[in-house]
């Protein structure tokens, strides 16, 4: 549990506000997005060339986000 505990810590700690990540959108592919909001449990995302419209919040320990570039390396928008 301790383990577990750090570990989202670790993850939280590399989420900040502007920075960019990979993240599933609503079609389930990965792609490009920055990050507009963060709270303890959650990112909120902007998806890169996407209408405000579509940005989502995501979990911090979800399996819909990953480090920049990780998931989308021949993603080009």
């Amino acid at each position: 549990e301790r383990l577990e505990r750090a570990s989202k810590y670790a993850i939280y700690e590399h989420l900040k506000e502007g920075y960019w990540i990979d993240a599933v959108d609503t079609i389930q592919q990965w792609c490009l997005a920055k990050i507009v909001d963060v709270t303890e449990w959650s990112v909120k995302v902007h998806y890169d060339g996407w209408p405000s419209r579509w940005d989502a919040d995501l979990k911090v320990t979800g399996s819909k986000i990953a480090p920049f570039r990780k998931e989308t390396k021949g993603y080009t928008g």
